[in-house]
């Protein structure tokens, strides 16, 4: 275990985890800023609680796991049936 920590140790470095994490918070927002801008340029309305959901979980896939799904820019299957879960369990 000593072999496989010191080998991890550099990536949970404060700041390569705070350098990583902002890069990562600044492009998504970047994305949702054009989404944003677009729509308010067009006139088009927008489901905020949808984007969030979205930003929220580009985000953290990649901050936590380094993938990048991309789901504010495509429909993603795992998006909507986490909604369904969710829906569900509030029912219950």
């Amino acid at each position: 275990w000593r072999f496989q920590r010191d080998v991890a140790h550099p990536f949970f470095r404060a700041g390569h985890i705070n350098d990583h994490m902002t890069s990562v918070f600044v492009h998504h927002t970047r994305v949702l800023c054009s989404i944003l801008s677009r729509a308010a340029a067009s006139g088009e309305r927008v489901e905020m609680q949808n984007l969030l959901s979205r930003y929220t979980l580009d985000t953290f896939l990649e901050v936590a796991f380094g993938l990048r799904v991309s789901s504010l820019e495509k429909d993603v299957p795992f998006n909507d049936s986490f909604n369904r879960i969710i829906r569900e369990l509030t029912i219950r």
